[in-house]
């Protein structure tokens, strides 16, 4: 059985180490876009609150979640298919592709606060039934955050530097 204490980290190579490190940072700078799109939005709605809201047709309420649900279902196949192991076992091609693997789906996931925004312009400013699009982009950013574990037991090192690690 796993010790729960012992954290994945410590057994990578310090190449693998130091893609980690950039894959976090690369989600956790688009998380904070989102956050800074969600602020912005809530700054934005709350003016729009007190406006006349005119009513929308039906079948703009309906584009605009079905675009939120193809955002989702987007960002989950591209995390899915971008995250396989498979695609990390050529240790030139393993820091790009991890890199990526996870920064794409988080911004692809991210495109949901600001399709919140337009949802709270046009169709309501409420801020519940803004809060599903706000969520969806915390959500999926942080399901596309890398685990340590990601990178153990890939065979060859990765390249550090332009050369392989010992």
């Amino acid at each position: 059985m796993r010790d729960p204490a012992e954290t994945a980290e410590e057994s990578l190579d310090p190449a693998s180490l130091d893609c980690l490190k950039r894959t976090r940072s690369g989600v956790l700078n688009v998380l904070v876009g989102v956050g800074a799109v969600v602020a912005l939005s809530g700054a934005l709605l709350r003016r729009r609150a007190n406006d006349v809201v005119v009513p929308v047709p039906d079948l703009l309420n309906q584009v605009l979640f079905f675009c939120l649900i193809l955002i989702f279902v987007v960002s989950t196949v591209t995390r899915r298919v971008l995250g396989r192991r498979h695609r990390l076992r050529d240790p030139h091609l393993r820091g790009p592709r991890f890199f990526w693997g996870h920064v794409v789906p988080a911004a692809i996931g991210a495109l949901a606060a600001p399709l919140g925004l337009l949802y709270g312009w046009l169709v309501s400013p409420r801020i519940e039934v803004i809060l599903p699009f706000w969520l969806a982009a915390l959500v999926l950013g942080v399901l596309a955050y890398p685990r340590g574990r990601e990178l153990l037991d890939l065979g060859a090192p990765m390249e550090l530097h332009g050369k392989l690690a010992p």
